[in-house]
């Protein structure tokens, strides 16, 4: 997978807020995930995988709100990935904001989340002042 595909995906910074949090910034840009997708999906959780693993008192705010679908089939495959960092992700993450207003993909993630569970504090918000309000509690 290329470094522009990616790019023209995901949009991933880190920053630190004016209180001094450290806040990895992932910001999906692409508006339809299918199957097709695997490898870019793979690259993203590997860029995911690094900071996490690298950085400790790490806030994450996700914005999905540029995505409208995701295959089922990719959704599965993308958390069976993020479930390998989970590890460090209880380590290292505080607190995670997702940014959320397909309801399809609210529909999806509701599916995952009966087989999944969050393993550090995750609220899905639809505004960026609710995502950093839960940043900051």
């Amino acid at each position: 997978m290329s470094e522009d595909n990616v790019r023209n995906a995901v949009d991933i910074k880190l920053k630190k807020n004016d209180a001094g949090k450290l806040i990895l910034f992932i910001t999906f840009l692409k508006e339809n995930f299918t199957l097709q997708d695997k490898d870019l999906c793979e690259s993203i959780v590997e860029k995911y995988s690094k900071v996490v693993n690298q950085y400790t008192d790490l806030y994450i705010i996700t914005d999905t709100r540029n995505v409208n679908t995701i295959s089922h089939e990719l959704a599965w495959k993308l958390i069976n990935n993020l479930v390998r960092c989970n590890d460090a992700a209880k380590k290292n993450v505080k607190r995670s904001s997702i940014l959320m207003n397909s309801k399809e993909l609210i529909r999806v993630v509701k599916m995952l989340e009966k087989v999944y569970s969050y393993v550090v504090p995750t609220k899905i918000v639809s505004t960026n002042e609710e995502a950093l309000a839960f940043i900051n509690e």
